[in-house]
């Protein structure tokens, strides 16, 4: 009886002396900027110059994103610790990659639809800078047609006068023809006259001297 109660009193001490699970058990965390790991206990050197250290759960510490402290826990901590870097060092890898990707998919798209913009630009750029030329063509074209026709204009009233110049000159000069000819005609009449009163005397003159 002796020995069973002894023995009750001994598994009773040794779960009062058993440890909590390691997510309820109690750690010590240091609120400074920069600070990243959990504490097995207060006195641990890493936080002798910490100004404010909070007790906390260590589930809650994890959450956190604490990590064991190597000095408190052994170098198991030390292992699991780096395990967990490399694993953090590779998920921000991975996310940094996927985010560079991203950007560059943004990148190529930006990239793209400026290309299509400035070529959508070029295009209508071109597609104005030929109806302008078009329209300064036409311009330029209907104004030395102007000036044509006003030249020929010219060219005919100067043609006109020239004919009607040469008329009036050809005019004149056939009248001018038309009296010499009247006079020659007119002085020839008398000069007929006069000779043949001429031959009509010296007839006269020498049928009285034969007589």
């Amino acid at each position: 009886m002796k020995n069973l109660f002894l023995g009750i009193i001994s598994m009773f001490v040794m779960l009062l002396a058993a440890p909590t699970s390691a997510s309820a058990q109690s750690v010590y965390i240091s609120t400074n900027s920069g600070a990243v790991a959990y504490h097995k206990s207060k006195s641990c050197g890493y936080l002798q110059n910490c100004k404010d250290v909070n007790s906390i759960s260590m589930s809650k510490a994890k959450e956190m994103g604490r990590h064991a402290c190597p000095r408190c826990y052994g170098s198991a901590a030390a292992a699991s610790t780096a395990k967990n870097a490399k694993k953090k060092v590779v998920a921000t890898k991975d996310k940094a990659d996927k985010k560079i990707a991203k950007t560059e998919e943004k990148a190529d798209e930006k990239i793209a639809k400026t290309k299509k913009k400035v070529a959508k630009k070029a295009e209508k750029d071109k597609e104005e800078a030929t109806e302008k030329a078009d329209e300064k063509i036409t311009k330029t074209k209907k104004m030395a047609d102007k000036k044509v026709a006003k030249t020929e204009e010219k060219a005919d009233k100067k043609i006109a006068k020239t004919k009607k110049d040469s008329k009036k000159k050809v005019e004149k000069a056939e009248e001018k023809v038309d009296k010499k000819a009247k006079k020659a005609e007119k002085d020839a009449d008398k000069d007929a006259k006069k000779a043949a009163k001429k031959a009509k005397k010296s007839t006269k003159k020498a049928l009285k001297d034969a007589a």
